[in-house]
């Protein structure tokens, strides 16, 4: 699965969006040129796990409030309702 972001100057692909410790490069295109930047290469569930561990250890605000997780949350029940199924834990 590829998902390309476009922005006002350039676009960005993540090769392998789903599984990025399997390709973990991102390709830039800008004017018709296409570079590419080597990211980390652990699971995405790896850094998250990290950034909460920081966020935790260090006493700091965790950087997304409980508002986001609930939109995030009503976002994924809706994709379920979508692909006609039951959202889980209802």
């Amino acid at each position: 699965m590829t998902w390309t972001v476009t922005g006002t100057e350039a676009t960005a692909t993540p090769p392998s969006f789903a599984v990025p410790h399997m390709d973990n490069r991102l390709l830039v295109t800008r004017n018709g040129i296409t570079s590419q930047e080597i990211l980390g290469d652990q699971t995405s569930y790896t850094y998250q796990l990290a950034r909460f561990a920081d966020a935790l250890g260090a006493d700091a605000a965790f950087p997304s409030g409980i508002d986001g997780s609930v939109a995030n949350a009503e976002l994924i029940d809706e994709c379920y309702r979508r692909a006609g199924l039951t959202p889980r834990g209802a």
